[in-house]
């Protein structure tokens, strides 16, 4: 089924992979292997390279690349679903900055970010406390970052994506340029439209964004979203984002 789906590289390929559905209704996944998830979870007060080098150490036999979806990020994540419908989430993600996960295993001085992405379906916390989904920039508690925005299907698709933007920014252009090709191709042709939007964000040419290329915006984000939706099958509660929105949604 992923024949011809463009990935961001093969990390994310592999990562995807191993936590898609395959046909399954209902089902769990690992990556980068099955793990106990209260062991894993980053605790309180836990420096965040002494959490990592724990869970390598006690859940994945010390090999600190098991969880490379890229040199220098790592991810790991358990996930369920039920009628293709994500019941429950958990993915923690650390991106090396400076450096690469190998450093950070062995205690290296680096400077690195930290996120979980959490979907639990037994917690509601306080009113409009926990957005669904949500994400944690540290270990344990608030705040909590809405993350409806990120993803348009799949949140493990919408997050990896938002992560590449957000560190390989280049990995992530070359995949979206990609994918603008092959579409516009087959609707009539190459043409260089995404390359002038580009270069407009890259020089802050706000009135021509808003303007001349607002129609190749519109397409281009149409297409990233059709390749995102092909990566997985398993989607969101959307009924339930709407309601736990703090902003409407309607």
């Amino acid at each position: 089924m992923f024949e011809d789906i463009k990935w961001f590289g093969n990390g994310s390929k592999n990562f995807l992979s191993a936590l898609n559905n395959w046909g399954r209704n209902n089902g769990e996944a690992f990556f980068p292997a099955r793990h106990d998830k209260t062991i894993v979870r980053h605790s309180s007060g836990e420096k965040t390279s002494e959490w990592f080098q724990r869970i390598v150490d006690d859940q994945f036999n010390g090999d600190p690349g098991a969880c490379k979806i890229d040199t220098a990020i790592a991810a790991i994540c358990r996930i369920s679903w039920q009628n293709k419908i994500v019941s429950e989430l958990s993915l923690q993600t650390l991106v090396a900055k400076g450096g690469d996960i190998e450093d950070l295993y062995l205690g290296e001085d680096i400077e690195h970010d930290y996120f979980r992405l959490d979907i639990d379906p037994f917690i509601s916390g306080k009113m409009f406390k926990e957005p669904y989904p949500h994400v944690h920039f540290r270990g344990k508690g608030g705040p909590r970052y809405p993350v409806n925005g990120l993803c348009d299907g799949n949140p493990l698709v919408g997050f990896v994506d938002f992560i590449y933007r957000n560190y390989k920014f280049e990995t992530w252009l070359e995949w979206a340029r990609f994918v603008w090709n092959r579409n516009a191709q087959e609707a009539g042709g190459p043409n260089d439209y995404f390359e002038n939007a580009a270069r407009a964000f890259e020089s802050n040419q706000i009135k021509m964004i808003e303007g001349p290329y607002k129609n190749t915006i519109v397409r281009l984000k149409a297409y990233l979203s059709q390749e995102r939706l092909r990566m997985s099958e398993i989607r969101m509660n959307n009924e339930r984002i709407r309601l736990f929105s703090y902003i409407s949604l309607e």
